[in-house]
């Protein structure tokens, strides 16, 4: 198992000397990731490299989990293989960061602050994950009469091709 990564980093004293971090962290601790798994017994794979690349201050990470999340079509769990890499640059100020050129990711931290990695790790996952998650096969719920999503709208695309009238049935009521 990879070692424990450290709580909070001072990402500008790291850079300076070029330092890179491995290891994990738990996903028991980050709330809002915790709202969205179904097992928090998640353990994150992290790689963080610090650079200084001139008078910039960067941070090159990857992120690989495999966060058990709720598919949204069928309501079972499902996992979602996660491999995600990013590249930020760190900044003092938000003016700073809007004169950053688009490309680059600003992370708005004074010199003398702490990063905090888990935060950060928790962010970056949530923006990974669809915001619709679904399996890759057809996982449609089966509905009262036993049909799925997909046969309801295929019996539709037939009757409507045929002309059927789905009120039809009503007609003879009326009588």
């Amino acid at each position: 198992m990879p070692d424990r990564l450290p709580v909070r980093v001072n990402p500008y004293k790291l850079a300076e000397v070029g330092k890179t971090l491995q290891g994990s962290l738990p996903a028991a601790n980050m709330g809002r990731l915790g709202e969205v798994l179904i097992e928090d017994a998640l353990e994150i794979a992290c790689t963080f490299v610090f650079l200084k690349n001139g008078n910039n201050f960067m941070l090159n990470a990857e992120v690989v989990a495999t966060p058990v999340i709720r598919c949204q079509r069928c309501l079972q769990s499902m996992v979602f293989p996660l491999n995600h890499k990013f590249e930020l640059i760190m900044v003092e100020t938000e003016e700073q960061a809007e004169r950053m050129l688009q490309e680059l990711e600003p992370c708005v931290i004074a010199e003398d602050e702490l990063l905090e990695l888990s935060d950060l790790i928790e962010d970056e996952i949530l923006l990974s994950l669809p915001s619709y998650p679904k399996h890759e096969h057809d996982c449609s719920i089966k509905g009262i009469n036993g049909t799925s999503d997909a046969e309801v709208s295929s019996e539709n695309n037939q009757a409507d091709k045929k002309g059927i009238n789905p009120f039809s049935v009503l007609e003879q009521l009326k009588s």
